[in-house]
């Protein structure tokens, strides 16, 4: 060491108070590089490593693999063909040796047979469309099931598929995904299939030709009923960011009004009939029947 970065060091342990090795972490060095010649290694910060590049398996074209597959074929070596063609020496050397088929992924082969997973997949959208659609549990499964009958041999944990799978079918059948299901009753799932729709639309389809509708849309009426509660819906309002539990009062009445509405095939509609709670005219009288759409019953 000269005289001059010794007495740098000597400087730098007089101003900084250094007086053991756990001491020199706490202390804060503006300056680190140039005092790191001076510092044995040992004692030096680790300093945090570069991220790892996301690591691309396939950087080449299939048409270069296989034009590098057939000039091997053809006489030329390995090493020539990875250099002309930018393919990996050993990628060339697989296929020619038949130990990768022309076209396979990187990665492992998937555990179903892509045909019967093209069957699974079918046979579960076309359960949603019924209205019996399947959980992911239930989902999952059955595909155990199915591997297990046919002798199919997984690396599934307990003989059931797991979220990776789950990730792994999604990405090869985009057309699946998670919903959340509208509740419908029993009666209108029943009711609604294809051939009742059908069916009905043709017997309504025959009546209006036999009473000569199909030209005169002003004379095909439909109505229908609907409920609006009384009690209001809190608007948003301002509070704090973060806070739980914000409230805002309303009346705490449960009480309906029905609202009858009907509409014609040309777009023009009657005055709603409003059916309120009461048998008299003073229970009429308690809504502010003054600002009722015009005709209203």
């Amino acid at each position: 060491m000269t005289g001059l970065s010794l007495a740098v060091f000597e400087h730098f342990i007089h101003e900084v108070r250094l007086v053991s090795v756990r001491e020199f972490y706490r202390v804060k060095i503006s300056n680190l590089h140039f005092v790191s010649f001076l510092v044995p290694s040992f004692i030096m910060p680790k300093t945090p490593k570069d991220k790892k590049e996301k690591r691309s398996y396939i950087s080449y074209e299939t048409e270069n693999l296989e034009k590098a597959v057939d000039a091997v074929r053809q006489g030329m070596s390995y090493g020539k063909a990875a250099l002309q063609f930018g393919v990996p020496k050993t990628t060339i050397i697989d296929h020619v040796k038949g130990r990768i088929k022309a076209g396979s992924k990187p990665g492992r082969s998937c555990e179903i047979d892509p045909a019967l997973e093209k069957q699974i997949v079918s046979r579960v959208l076309d359960a949603s469309k019924a209205g019996f659609p399947y959980t992911k549990r239930r989902l999952l499964a059955m595909v155990g099931n199915i591997a297990r009958r046919l002798e199919i041999k997984t690396r599934f944990k307990n003989g059931v598929p797991g979220e990776g799978y789950w990730r792994k079918l999604k990405g090869r059948h985009p057309e699946l995904t998670i919903r959340n299901p509208e509740a419908l009753p029993q009666c209108r799932m029943t009711m609604l299939n294809s051939n009742v729709v059908k069916n009905y639309f043709e017997a309504l389809g025959k009546l209006l030709d036999d009473l000569q509708l199909t030209s005169r849309p002003k004379c095909i009426w439909n109505c229908d009923e609907t409920g609006v509660q009384l009690q209001h819906k809190p608007t948003k309002v301002v509070a704090q960011k973060g806070v739980r539990g914000v409230s805002a009062r309303v009346t705490g009445s449960r009480e309906n009004i029905t609202i009858f509405a009907t509409i014609n095939a040309a777009g023009e509609s009657m005055p709603p009939m409003i059916i309120v709670k009461g048998k008299t005219q003073r229970a009429v009288s308690s809504f502010n029947v003054c600002d009722a759409p015009k005709g209203a019953v």
